[in-house]
C-alpha cells in the first residue's frame, strides 16, 4: 500500500478545521471551522465554489422591535420572534451517497440538508441539543444522530424526519459509532474506555479498556469486524469484535494521537498526531510501514475511495492517495 500527497490548500480557515467532507463523485470538499462558515470547494482544483452560513436565532420581543425599526426580524412558523446573532459552528458535515444532498449538523441542534444540484436548503431540523457525532449507516438509508444529552435519532434520509428516537442509560462523551445492522453502539465513555451498548435494551454489554488518558476517535473498519481508537497516550488501539479481545496496540507515535482512517479494504490504517507525522500502518502485521513528516496535527480525517482528506490545527485542507 502507498500513500501519497496528492493536494493541499493552505489557510483555508483561521481556526483548526473540526469537520470535514468529500463528495463521493469526487467534485467537492466541503469543511467546518468554529463560528464559520461552511466552505464548499472544487476538487480537483481547490477553488472556493460556496460559503453556507447559519446564523443562531435569538428571541426577541415587540418592544425590543419597535425601539429598533431597522432590525432585521425572523419569524418561524409558529409565530416566535428572532433576530440573526453569531455564525454556529458546524459539528459534523456529510455528504449523500450519490452527492446529491450535503447534511449539516451544528452544536446547538439545527441539521440542515442541502440539494447540491441547485445548492438550495431542502430540509431543516431541530433537535435542540448539541450534537456530538452523525453519520449514515443502511447505504445512506439512515442518518444516526448523538446528542449531548445522550439522545440519539435515526432519521429517514428520503423524508428527512426522525423514524425513532432512543435515550441512552450509559454515561458517554458523545462521540460513538453504530453498527449498520443497528444491534451495537461503540461509545466513548470516559477518558480510558470504550463502551458496548445493546439498542434493544439500551443497556451496556461490554466495554474495552482502551487507553491510559483521553480518549480521541473511534471508528469500526469497513466490514465491522475491528474497533479502533486513538488518544492521547501516543497510542492506536485495535480490538476483534467477534472474540472482543485486544489485538494490538500501534505504537510509534511521540505524541498525541487525534485522528486516523481504514483503508478502503481495512487492511491499512493512516494515523495523524500532535508530533506532525503522518504514520501508515498494517493492520494485520500491526506494523507501521510509512511516516510521512512535516504534517500538522489534524482533528478529522476521512477516506473516499481511494482518496483520503484531512483538515489540520493550521486550517489547510489536505488530500492524500492510496495506491
Amino acid at each position: 500500500m502507498r500513500l501519497l500527497k496528492d493536494r493541499i490548500l493552505k489557510e483555508v480557515t483561521a481556526s483548526e478545521i473540526t469537520s470535514i467532507t468529500f463528495e463521493p463523485r469526487k467534485k467537492f470538499i466541503a469543511i467546518g471551522a468554529f463560528q464559520e462558515p461552511v466552505l464548499v470547494y472544487r476538487y480537483p482544483y481547490m477553488k472556493l465554489f460556496k460559503k453556507i452560513i447559519h446564523r443562531e436565532k435569538i428571541p426577541i420581543t415587540d418592544e425590543e422591535i419597535s425601539l429598533n425599526p431597522d432590525l432585521k426580524v425572523i419569524v418561524d412558523p409558529s409565530g416566535d420572534k428572532f433576530k440573526k446573532g453569531n455564525i454556529l459552528s458546524p459539528a459534523n458535515i456529510l455528504f449523500t451517497k450519490n452527492g446529491s444532498k450535503l447534511v449539516i449538523g451544528y452544536e446547538n441542534g439545527d441539521i440542515l440538508v442541502y440539494n447540491t444540484q441547485l445548492w438550495k436548503k431542502e430540509s431543516e431540523l431541530i433537535l435542540n441539543d448539541k450534537i456530538s457525532s452523525m453519520n449514515f449507516i443502511k447505504d445512506n438509508t439512515l442518518l444516526f444522530v448523538l446528542l449531548a444529552n445522550w439522545t440519539f435519532h435515526l432519521i429517514n434520509t428520503k423524508t428527512w424526519k426522525i423514524n425513532k428516537t432512543f435515550q441512552l442509560k450509559t454515561a458517554n462523551d458523545g462521540r460513538a459509532v453504530l453498527t449498520n445492522d443497528l444491534k451495537k453502539i461503540y461509545a466513548i465513555t470516559d477518558k480510558k474506555r470504550i463502551s458496548v451498548i445493546d439498542v434493544s435494551t439500551l443497556e451496556e454489554i461490554h466495554s474495552f479498556k482502551a487507553h491510559n488518558s483521553g480518549i480521541n476517535m473511534i471508528k469500526l473498519s469497513p466490514n465491522e469486524d475491528i474497533l479502533c481508537s486513538c488518544g492521547n497516550d501516543c497510542k492506536l488501539s485495535l480490538f476483534d469484535l467477534q472474540t472482543n479481545e485486544l489485538l494490538s496496540y500501534l505504537l510509534g507515535h511521540s505524541d498525541e494521537v487525534h485522528s486516523f482512517a481504514f483503508s478502503q479494504k481495512g487492511d491499512f490504517i493512516v494515523s495523524g498526531s500532535e508530533d506532525n507525522t503522518l504514520r501508515l500502518w498494517d493492520s494485520k502485521t500491526y506494523k507501521c510501514v510509512k511516516i510521512m513528516h512535516e504534517i500538522p496535527n489534524s482533528f478529522v480525517m476521512e477516506r473516499y475511495g481511494e482518496l483520503l482528506v484531512m483538515g489540520n490545527v493550521e486550517g489547510d485542507i489536505c488530500t492524500f492517495k492510496f495506491y
